[in-house]
């Protein structure tokens, strides 16, 4: 009896041990897919979150880095981004849908290029014909404390430079490519 007890302990903690490796190495590879979003000299001390506002990895350099949205990770799409202050403080606002109070520049690397978004509807969660969809390659995101500075970009994506998403809306901000974008948009 004394024997199978301890095989049956054994086999219990041989099984929670493959667990919390599992884990670890689920949070390892989230961690990975949230640095991919920017270079290398902002993730390698930037503090990663995951989209429920745990704390993955303790950064020193005032950015953070978010693995893609669970709906887009759903579908398989990959889209991570790194956030200054500035974008993180605006992020947990448009999360909340709340209207962010930008008072200083602000800056978020999409190295990776994001899955899709409308250019003119911030609550859309897919494309239709009215909602300007697009689908970014590489870029930069910037947020600007005056919000006269962004009249000077056009609102329009294809209007090959930078442009303004979300114009006229709390949550406007100028998308700043430099990459391909992606086939088929």
């Amino acid at each position: 009896m004394q024997r199978l007890f301890m095989l049956s302990l054994v086999g219990f903690l041989v099984f929670s041990a493959s667990v919390v490796a599992e884990e670890k190495n689920d949070i390892d590879a989230v961690i990975q897919e949230a640095l991919s979003a920017g270079p290398s000299y902002i993730t390698e001390n930037a503090t990663v979150h995951n989209w429920q506002h745990q704390t993955l990895r303790e950064g020193s350099n005032g950015w953070t880095c978010l693995p893609t949205m669970p709906a887009n990770a759903e579908k398989g799409e990959v889209c991570p981004m790194c956030l200054d202050s500035t974008w993180h403080s605006f992020m947990a606002a448009v999360q909340a849908g709340e209207e962010p109070t930008v008072t200083q520049m602000g800056i978020s690397y999409m190295i990776v290029g994001d899955c899709g978004v409308s250019n003119i509807d911030p609550s859309a969660t897919g494309a239709t014909e009215d909602n300007q969809w697009i689908l970014e390659g590489p870029h930069l995101m910037m947020l600007l404390p005056d919000s006269d500075l962004y009249d000077q970009y056009p609102a329009d994506p294809y209007a090959d430079g930078p442009y303004i998403m979300w114009k006229d809306t709390p949550y406007e901000h100028l998308m700043v490519p430099y990459g391909e974008r992606p086939a088929g948009d």
